[in-house]
Formats: C-alpha cells, structure tokens, sequence
C-alpha cells in the first residue's frame, strides 16, 4: 500500500481533498442546526412551522 502511494501521489491528493470536503459539510451541517435551535428559540415556533407558512 506504502509502494502504491508513493507511485501515485494524486490519489494522497484526492483523498486529503476529499476529507477537507466532508469537514467543510460537517460544519455547515452542525451550523445549520445551531441556527435553527436559536431561531426557534427567538421566535417561539418551531423551523418545521415557519416552513409550512412559506416564510
């Protein structure tokens, strides 16, 4: 596997990319949540109800 790799170093590259990629997401998706706990808190309703009245 060592050999593979140091024979092929764009797949290092791909995989390092790609975990940068899914920290990325993992963030924005816990961020998400986060917002939407503090807009439920603020405004007394629940982010399922204020998309079912298309705000």
């Amino acid at each position: 596997m060592i050999e593979y790799l140091s024979q092929h170093p764009h797949v290092i590259v791909l995989l390092v990319t790609l975990l940068i990629w899914l920290g990325i997401a993992l963030y924005l998706w816990r961020l998400d949540r986060r917002l939407d706990e503090l807009l439920s808190k603020f405004s007394g309703k629940t982010v399922e109800q204020d998309n079912n009245t298309g705000r």
